[in-house]
């Protein structure tokens, strides 16, 4: 995945509510933070938008609803 920093549109295309699709719609630089926000749709996203915050150096996780 390529990744600017700022923010932009995410075009899921075929994803469905079976099969899901998750894509990065932010990166931004907070001091020494590197702060990002992803958007998820149904399916298998919902899993894995429950284990990133998991990963090495992931200092907090946010959740909307």
């Amino acid at each position: 995945m390529d990744a600017i920093i700022g923010e932009g549109e995410l075009k899921f295309g075929a994803a469905s509510k079976d099969t899901g699709g998750q894509g990065l719609r932010s990166v931004r630089i907070d001091g020494d933070n590197v702060r990002t926000t992803w958007v998820g749709l149904a399916g298998a996203s919902v899993g894995i938008g429950a284990c990133m915050p998991q990963g090495p150096g992931t200092i907090c996780a946010e959740y909307s609803g």
